[in-house]
């Protein structure tokens, strides 16, 4: 018996043995807390508010006045440490979180004023500011929260959505923040559950009369407040978003640091055959040994709990199986966006890791369609405390230009369920929820001519520069569109929601002058979002801004041309005909960027011009890239349009990147099954003079449909020609693999035999490939092979050579006879007779075997393998607690014997 099983024991036995005793940290006090901190470049954290007056930040969000609206998560991990379950649903829990309202009345930059503006609110998680009021999500629900009366507390309290499960309190929906089309988009975290509209909600926004619940799994979504409109988003990360400027949005996911959103679930969903692995890009190195540098000690709990993790053998993630150092819980990530920081500061995202209490800073570099995250600090971290408390959860750019941190300050901010229940038993959860303090992150102190701090003339000086007021809610509407061109991201953004609340149309003109007269590129793109939003976006308006010919203005134009994206508007706006050319120059851009969002909008061109467009898009894809992925998904249902041209032009097989594109089209073609536009496919692939190698690479992005949808290519042509050419390459195939070709030719050869010959002449040769003389790399091709066919043969050929396969290959062989029913019924004969054993089964397949419903089946393989599961739990810890409970049990000598 393992030492470690014998410290694990009381946990599963669900009570202690012996008590568990770890020593408590004290907090430190608001006023002494900033001396703990490390930070480098000359930045300094200052204090503007701590308990009292705040407890439990979680996020905030600055309204058109400055005043902070701050989410305190007081039932973070739970209310009642008995009543709450592991591992499941607890909707019982007390809702006793709540939003503070913060004021600075002096103007000092430090808030000396709170107010609960609203209480008895279910893990609230984030706020975004609306019509004076603000939208929270605390889970289950979505409220709308308004102060009528000037008191600071809200009046108004309407719940807009609910359903989103209550769930795991680390994978709540999180974070609302405006994005430059007007949507607030909200992380959706991974509870999942089925976004319902709450009557009463018609007060709020105007809902749409058809709302129907939207399921929500693992992903992100967004919401119009004037209309109601819901959809769902990429993403599915844990706590935390960000924007950079130009709409490009980032999420962390626990010990992914920095995933950039690459592809819009909106325009995948629309292409249920593309199967791609993820819409996310992991920016940033991401796993489980991700080096942090913490300076605070590591807590004695922590480190008891890995190494007895490490002593069971666990399989948990490398970063559980060390008491500290690495990445555990990336959270609150969020793009700078201010200008109170040098302006190389505009590059960075800052991601928070709480257990380590630290943050840290990533440059984000362009790559492609998307971005690079760098580590520029090498072995320190921006920011460090050595106060065990510090806990830093999110981050916000704030009025003044800086970023501000919330720091939740709790002793233990672990999950209660990733703690065994006898560490979990002698640990205080809750210990500091009467805590809580939020920082500045300030940067180096230089003075200003005036001889005024730098931070005080960001609070007041600059503010009185733009306007009389520091309150925006009274600026006239030509002020706002004016901030549109301010450095400060925080002054942009509410600018351009308050247009988007007003709606008055003396906004327009200003705009339409912005646009022409803007000095920066992020208020032109600012005023053309609020032309579009407006309605009042024309043709004329994009050309003009095009022609500026700045990346990042073409990438907003790219996306805004969608709404006049129809054969109608383009014929009338260029006096009829197929030519447009701007989008002849957006889809045949240099920058990957500029062609992504272009692809975004012709998806809805039609006939010709929208071939000529995707055409000169498909001349500039890279080889491997997250463009040919969007490009093919744009493609869809009108992939044969741009794949039956490339087949027969001699030119495009050879360009760069077709190699790539061509096949992938070719399994979208496959996928829908349409037979007769398979028989022009077929035919240009028998041609002779048909690169080999990129009809195999066709074919095998082809056959798993053909298999679907059970279609024979060689009966699909109807040309006796081509049946004749199909036959040739088949029987030439079958003679490659009986020569000592090449491994190459090999290769090609078995995805030939398997399209083109019959399946009595294929399974010779296939089978043959399962020898052990032959690589391990055909003989997975000829398993892959194998895997098109629905003959029962296949499983007594399987069978027959499982005593040569080796473990990888027996698992491939597995699942292909776990595919279909009656190759199930062969495998429990194998079994049964003793040909294989249980044992050389994975977990995966015994579980597998186990959900089959058929009841005779179901009878047959619990006698034969059990339920599935690798051991009887109960069974192992009662024999070893007889072990524990016999007389010596407790002596020395028998515990080292037992172990």
């Amino acid at each position: 018996m393992s030492r470690g099983f014998l410290i694990l024991l009381p946990c599963l036995l669900g009570s202690s043995l012996h008590a568990l005793d770890f020593p408590s940290t004290p907090p430190t006090e608001p006023k002494a807390a900033a001396k703990a901190f490390h930070v480098l470049d000359g930045f300094e954290m200052q204090l503007i508010a701590a308990e009292p007056l705040v407890t439990d930040p979680v996020a905030m969000t600055y309204d058109e006045d400055g005043r902070a609206f701050v989410c305190e998560m007081n039932d973070y991990p739970y209310t009642d440490k008995d009543r709450h379950k592991h591992a499941q649903e607890n909707p019982t829990d007390a809702p006793i979180g709540r939003v503070r309202l913060l004021t600075d009345t002096d103007g000092d930059g430090v808030f000396d004023k709170a107010t609960v503006f609203a209480d008895a609110l279910s893990w609230p998680t984030g706020a975004a500011c609306w019509k004076g009021g603000i939208f929270v999500c605390a889970t289950p629900d979505i409220w709308y929260l308004k102060d009528t009366n000037g008191d600071g507390i809200a009046d108004v309290r309407q719940k807009v959505f609910t359903g989103f499960k209550k769930l795991n309190v680390q994978a709540v929906m999180n974070n609302p923040i405006w994005g430059l089309d007007h949507r607030i988009y909200i992380a959706g975290g991974s509870n999942g559950g089925e976004i319902q509209r709450v009557p009463g909600s018609e007060s709020v926004m105007t809902m749409p009369k058809d709302f129907k619940p939207l399921p929500i799994k693992r992903n992100d979504f967004s919401f119009d407040p004037s209309t109601g409109d819901v959809r769902l988003e990429s993403g599915g990360a844990r706590f935390g978003q960000t924007f950079d400027d130009w709409g490009n949005r980032f999420l962390c996911n626990i010990r992914n640091p920095c995933q950039h959103v690459v592809l819009p679930y909106r325009y995948l969903a629309r292409n249920p055959y593309l199967v791609i692995p993820s819409a996310l890009n992991d920016c940033a190195e991401a796993g489980d040994q991700l080096p942090v540098y913490r300076t605070s000690p590591p807590e004695p709990w922590r480190d008891f709990r890995a190494k007895r993790w490490v002593n069971e053998g666990s399989t948990l993630p490398k970063s559980e199986l060390v008491g500290a150092g690495v990445v555990t819980s990336s959270s609150g990530i969020t793009v700078y966006r201010g200008d109170a920081y040098p302006p190389e500061y505009r590059d960075f995202a800052f991601v928070a890791d709480v257990a380590g209490n630290l943050f840290y800073r990533m440059k984000l570099v362009p790559d492609g369609v998307t971005f690079k995250a760098v580590q520029v600090d090498g072995k320190k971290n921006f920011c460090t405390s050595d106060d065990l408390w510090f806990r830093p959860v999110n981050f916000v750019n704030a009025p003044d230009g800086c970023l501000h941190i919330c720091d939740m300050y709790r002793e233990v901010i672990e999950h209660p369920w990733s703690i065994p229940d006898d560490i979990h038993a002698s640990l205080d959860l809750l210990r500091g929820r009467d805590r809580g303090r939020i920082w500045r992150l300030a940067p180096r102190a230089a003075p200003h001519p005036s001889g005024t701090p730098p931070l005080k003339r960001i609070v007041s000086g600059v503010l009185r520069d733009v306007w009389p007021t520091s309150k925006l809610s009274q600026v006239s509407t030509n002020e706002l569109v004016t901030l549109l061109d301010h450095p400060n991201a925080w002054h942009r953004e509410t600018a351009q929601r308050l247009l988007f609340e007003r709606r008055d149309q003396a906004a327009v003109e200003p705009l339409r002058a912005m646009v022409k007269r803007s000095k920066t590129p992020q208020g032109m793109v600012g005023a053309l979002h609020g032309l579009s939003h407006m309605s009042a976006m024309t043709a004329k308006t994009l050309d003009e801004a095009i022609s500026t010919d700045n990346p990042f203005v073409m990438e907003a134009v790219a996306q805004l041309y969608e709404p006049f994206v129809n054969e109608l508007k383009i014929m009338a706006h260029f006096g009829g005909g197929y030519t447009y050319p701007p989008f002849d120059l957006l889809a045949s851009h240099e920058m990957d960027r500029v062609r992504m969002k272009a692809l975004f909008s012709i998806r809805t061109l039609s006939g010709v011009y929208w071939t000529k467009c995707m055409r000169g898009a498909a001349n500039k894809i890279p080889v491997s890239s997250w463009y040919q992925t969007m490009f093919l998904c744009i493609a869809g249902e009108r992939a044969n349009g741009l794949l039956v041209p490339l087949l027969y032009e001699t030119d495009s097989l050879s360009r760069p990147g077709m190699e790539q594109l061509i096949p992938e089209l070719a399994g979208q073609v496959a996928a829908r099954g349409n037979k007769s536009t398979l028989a022009v496919v077929v035919t240009a692939l028998s041609k002779p003079d048909f690169p080999p190698h990129l009809r195999s690479l066709i074919l095998q992005k082809m056959m798993p449909h053909m298999t679907r949808l059970s279609i024979s290519l060689t009966a699909v042509s109807g040309n006796q020609i081509t049946n004749d050419r199909l036959q040739e390459l088949g029987t030439r195939a079958l003679q490659v693999l009986g020569s000592p070709a090449s491994s190459e030719e090999k290769m090609d050869a078995v995805v030939s035999v398997t399209a083109f010959s019959s399946p009595e002449d294929a399974f010779t040769v296939l089978q043959s490939l399962l020898a052990p003389a032959q690589t391990q790399e055909l003989q997975l091709a000829a398993l892959e092979a194998f895997s098109s066919y629905r003959e029962l043969s296949v499983a007594d050929i399987l069978l027959e050579s499982w005593h040569s396969l080796t473990p990888a290959l027996r698992d491939k062989a597995i699942t292909i006879l776990l595919s279909r029913t009656d190759r199930i019924a062969k495998l429990l004969d194998a079994i049964e007779a003793k040909k294989i054993l249980p044992a050389q089964l994975s977990a995966a397949a015994r579980a597998t075997l186990a959900r089959q419903k058929t009841s005779a089946q179901a009878e047959r393989i619990a006698k034969l393998i059990g339920h599935g599961g690798s051991s009887n739990r109960k069974e192992v810890v009662e024999r070893y607690a007889k072990v524990l409970s016999e007389s010596d049990a407790g002596t020395p000598a028998r515990k080292e014997t037992a172990i």
